[in-house]
């Protein structure tokens, strides 16, 4: 005899329809239970079941779940998170409730768990410019296109936009027991801003920078024009055409090429709202990002507040401070380099064909 199976012990289709051939051989159906290890009272029960309705089979068990967010609910949530992504799920909970009354009640945990199947997920928000896709823009964007591969793709393209930062510039997330926030030690004033303009190539890589703490004006930007002229003619075939590439940020506007200027040397500005053909702004970030890593370093911060340090030096603590920032970039200037250029380049011309199609782009 076979042991005894536990209280619940699942019965096999098999062995149901082992007792059921049993009973129908006018066999002992009992004494096969008994040997399989099944309890006569359940071999009776599937005896009878099977008599009365024919089925051996087992039932599958469960059903369909009680679900309280339905399509409608889901496709209503939907909706207001694409009009404002900001709200909150109080607010998502009484939207429901008031636009769809005859729907179940729901709690904030459940419109969690929804949006969470509905693949929506909590992350920070960008601010996006109302006219970042006007039909203007969109029209502007087509006429670049076109320009570029009539020109661009045969010419040598420079891009050249700047960027600022300072000595509280950090990364944002750091790590720390749980339960205990991650702080960093500063000194008690930012400073001044450190900006760095550069001119980037995909043949070269970094053609040229500037690291100044005055703010960006026409003349300062016509000044680094000069500078990369004067970089491009030694870097670049003589009888290739050079394109200095910016956006359209006030002091690039009006800007001009010195006086003298090789003709083959031109100047094109990007459409507005378009910072993704800039090949630029992904040198930024690279750039940014080692910064960040090197003044994160504990030392770096308590350089930029040893005022002994400064005096020793005979500068001031807001010279000494503008020096450290002078050092952070020069330090990670090598960030930009051209492997990494003809990776942003090849990105960037990806937004091309949608420029060409005009569509709206939001990236």
């Amino acid at each position: 005899m076979a042991a005894a199976r536990g209280e619940y012990m699942d019965i096999s289709n098999t062995d149901r329809a082992r007792l059921a051939e049993a009973f129908d051989n006018q066999q002992d159906y009992l004494e096969l239970a008994d040997t399989l290890g099944i309890n006569r009272s359940t071999a009776r029960s599937i005896v009878a079941t099977y008599v009365d309705t024919g089925r051996v089979q087992k039932l599958p068990r469960g059903g369909a779940r009680n679900v309280k967010m339905d399509v409608d609910m889901r496709n209503h949530l939907e909706n207001i998170i694409d009009a404002n992504p900001l709200l909150t799920l109080r607010q998502m909970k009484e939207s429901l409730a008031h636009n769809l009354p005859d729907k179940p009640a729901v709690s904030t945990s459940s419109v969690a768990r929804a949006l969470d199947g509905m693949m929506l997920t909590l992350k920070m928000a960008e601010d996006v410019p109302d006219a970042r896709n006007a039909p203007r823009v969109v029209e502007q964007r087509l006429e670049y296109a076109e320009w570029f591969l009539e020109h661009g793709v045969v010419g040598n393209c420079v891009f050249i936009d700047e960027t600022g930062y300072n000595v509280w510039t950090r990364r944002t997330r750091g790590r720390a027991p749980r339960g205990v926030p991650a702080r960093r030690v500063v000194h008690g004033q930012r400073g001044r801003n450190c900006n760095v303009t550069f001119a980037v190539s995909v043949a070269i890589g970094l053609v040229h920078h500037r690291i100044a703490f005055e703010t960006v004006t026409r003349e300062r930007f016509e000044d680094f024009l000069a500078e990369t002229v004067a970089e491009c003619n030694q870097m670049f075939p003589a009888d290739e055409p050079i394109y200095l590439i910016y956006d359209n940020a006030r002091p690039h506007v009006r800007a001009q090429l010195p006086d003298g200027a090789n003709p083959i040397i031109q100047t094109k500005r990007l459409p507005p709202y378009s910072p993704f053909l800039n090949m630029t702004e992904m040198a930024h970030s690279a750039f940014k990002a080692a910064v960040k890593r090197t003044l994160a370093q504990p030392v770096w911060q308590l350089r930029a507040g040893d005022r002994q340090a400064a005096q020793d030096a005979g500068i001031n603590l807001q010279q000494w401070r503008c020096d450290i920032l002078r050092d952070a970039a020069l330090q990670n200037i090598d960030a930009i380099t051209p492997g990494k250029c003809t990776q942003w380049y090849n990105h960037s011309q990806t937004y091309l064909p949608r420029c060409l199609a005009s569509q709206h782009i939001d990236g």
